[in-house]
């Protein structure tokens, strides 16, 4: 096939278009940060940490922010201007204030990102500001974010910490104070706060928990002048809890004017897959106090794994707490691990779970046994060819029995051992596991204690019989003696009482 010079080259401009269109698409897609990320010009993203709602009026109005800290800071001034992007460092001797006009009235999201390394002197008048020279002209219409996160408390001494000195003073047009705005301020000083709200005649409703709770939570720190006048002027906030919110009392309200602060009620939901939730289990919590997800749902042939905040069931764990201040609906999911089926452990059995555990009940043919419960058939049955006996058991035909008095045996050792003679041992468990349970009998006004060779506790009887010592155990705790009786050996050594026993109290309990 013949191709024109002409048709080649024009074949390949297309093709470098082409491609060209194709990799610049893609290479763009792969920088794409997210809503709540601002693009740099690198097309590097930060995370949005603050938010301010800006709904101009009349053509040509500007904006104006007192960034007085020290730090690389970016806006999005929310008009796809080119100057979207703004690095804002600042040294201690100048105010940096970023300025931009929006051209034409509407409403523009105004997003911040980056932190603040640094704070100005204790000049009340450095503060971070986004009042207007002209308050009348306020053009912020609604809050939201976290300011402490863009300038948090750095340390304790005044060029550390942030100055929210009159932060949105006369900001009229302002409706709600969110929720988390000052949530891990924590440590402050005189004036932080002094009318920070001042003159929000906007304002309506209640203070959230959560806008001033490292301070709650820390005590309350240099509360009287620190909130001066915060709230002066916002005439048409609550100053009580109205239904269905509770009141929330932060220790602020006299320096608050008689604002208050209110808890709401959020919804709790959980996604059981199939299961049955445990009963208590919380449908609501309240953003003034935490909430604990901790019981164990019930699904039929299922253990419960535990509860996960993620669809995907990753993050797990068998309790799961709401921490205060935490809003918003939230949902748990529960993860479930199946039983292995009845087919796989026997021929004929039911499965059931109890107590969060997969139990098989069925009697076992011959040739096997129930080593777990000594043939009462409520586990899985064992063959005897590969299970082996507990310490203190042996093997006689298909069952594991006691090595019976005298006689020792190890655990997973399906024969037994006799003790040395003139020695003996209770015949079963743990004390008839090893050599040195193996000893004397002490037999004290119709007690009798079964000795070893090696001491278990301390203190412990030592018993010297013929130059030779043997010991039993002793507690400060009642313990019954030789068997399941109620007959207790009791001593007073200096002052505290002790019970002298050996293992057969225990053993006849768990294992016989």
């Amino acid at each position: 096939m013949h191709i024109s010079t002409r048709n080649f080259w024009r074949s390949m401009f297309l093709h470098a278009t082409l491609c060209l269109t194709l990799c610049v698409g893609v290479l763009n897609a792969a920088f794409a940060c997210s809503e709540e990320q601002i693009t740099l010009p690198d097309n590097s993203c930060v995370d949005v940490k603050f938010t301010i709602t800006a709904t101009p009026t009349s053509p040509n109005t500007d904006v104006t922010f007192n960034i007085t800290a020290m730090g690389t800071f970016y806006i999005d001034w929310g008009d796809n201007s080119s100057d979207a992007v703004q690095t804002l460092p600042r040294d201690d001797t100048s105010l940096d204030r970023p300025n931009h006009r929006y051209s034409q009235p509407g409403e523009y999201k105004i997003r911040f990102g980056g932190v603040a390394t640094g704070y100005a002197d204790s000049d009340t008048t450095a503060a971070i500001s986004f009042q207007q020279s002209n308050a009348k002209k306020s053009v912020f219409t609604a809050i939201s974010g976290r300011l402490d996160t863009l300038f948090p408390v750095l340390g304790t001494t005044a060029n550390l910490r942030p100055k929210f000195y009159r932060t949105f003073y006369n900001c009229a047009k302002l409706t709600s104070v969110p929720e988390n705005l000052f949530r891990n301020i924590s440590d402050a000083y005189n004036y932080t706060f002094y009318q920070t709200f001042y003159g929000c005649s906007g304002l309506k409703g209640f203070i959230p928990p959560s806008t001033f709770g490292g301070l709650i939570q820390n005590g309350h720190p240099y509360g009287t002048q620190m909130m001066a006048s915060i709230f002066s002027n916002a005439t048409n906030m609550d100053t009580s809890c109205k239904s269905p919110h509770r009141t929330y009392t932060t220790g602020y309200e006299s320096y608050w004017n008689s604002r208050v602060s209110c808890a709401t009620e959020y919804q709790i939901t959980y996604e059981l897959d199939g299961g049955t939730n445990y009963a208590g289990a919380p449908t609501t919590f309240w953003d003034d106090s935490t909430a604990t997800i901790n019981g164990i749902p019930a699904k039929p042939n299922n253990v419960f794994i535990g509860w996960c905040t993620d669809a995907a069931l990753t993050d797990c764990t068998m309790t799961q707490t709401i921490p205060i201040y935490s809003s918003g609906t939230k949902t748990f999911y529960a993860k479930w691990q199946p039983c292995q089926s009845c087919a796989a452990v026997h021929a004929s059995c039911s499965l059931n779970v109890v107590n969060n555990t997969c139990t098989y009940t069925t009697e076992c043919d011959t040739g096997y046994d129930n080593i777990q419960n000594n043939g009462a058939y409520n586990a899985i049955c064992y063959s005897v060819a590969t299970e082996l006996c507990p310490g203190g058991y042996y093997r006689d035909n298909f069952d594991c029995v006691p090595v019976g008095p005298g006689y020792y045996s190890a655990a997973d050792d399906d024969t037994r051992s006799q003790c040395p003679q003139g020695l003996t041992t209770i015949g079963y468990g743990t004390g008839a596991d090893e050599i040195n349970d193996c000893g004397r009998v002490l037999h004290v006004d119709g007690h009798t204690v079964y000795l070893r060779q090696d001491k278990k506790t301390s203190p412990a009887l030592h018993v010297s019989i013929n130059n030779d010592v043997y010991y039993a155990n002793m507690s400060t705790n009642d313990v019954k003696m030789t068997g399941n009786n109620d007959n207790y050996l009791k001593m007073d050594i200096n002052g505290m009482i002790y019970s002298v026993y050996d293992d057969s109290g225990a053993e006849y309990t768990t294992t016989q």
